[in-house]
């Protein structure tokens, strides 16, 4: 039977890492402390770069193109970074939540 991500819950093993929404998904895949903190920080790095790229445009020193060009990039290093992380079973089974609309 497929496991299912139902939305974010606290799952017992990450009680003391801080609630963003990857805890359940963390369980799911079974992945490691250091996986999870991978993620996260790859998150931060991403909304970082993405406040700078808002800035930037609110600044009118980008494009709304250029802007959405370098969102996508992003977008797309993010996702090669999870790809990185996860093992491939793990990214499998990410791609099969994420396409169900779990994500």
């Amino acid at each position: 039977m497929m496991k299912r991500w139902h939305g974010p819950k606290r799952p017992v093993a990450y009680e003391d890492e801080p609630r963003d929404g990857w805890e359940e998904l963390a369980e799911l895949l079974d992945m490691s402390r250091e996986q999870l903190e991978s993620i996260r920080l790859a998150r931060a790095e991403l909304h970082s770069a993405a406040r700078e790229i808002e800035r930037q445009l609110t600044a009118s020193e980008i494009t709304r193109d250029e802007a959405a060009a370098a969102l996508e990039a992003l977008r797309e290093g993010f996702v090669a970074q999870l790809q990185e992380i996860l093992t491939p079973e793990q990214w499998e089974l990410f791609l099969e939540i994420w396409n169900r609309g779990g994500g």
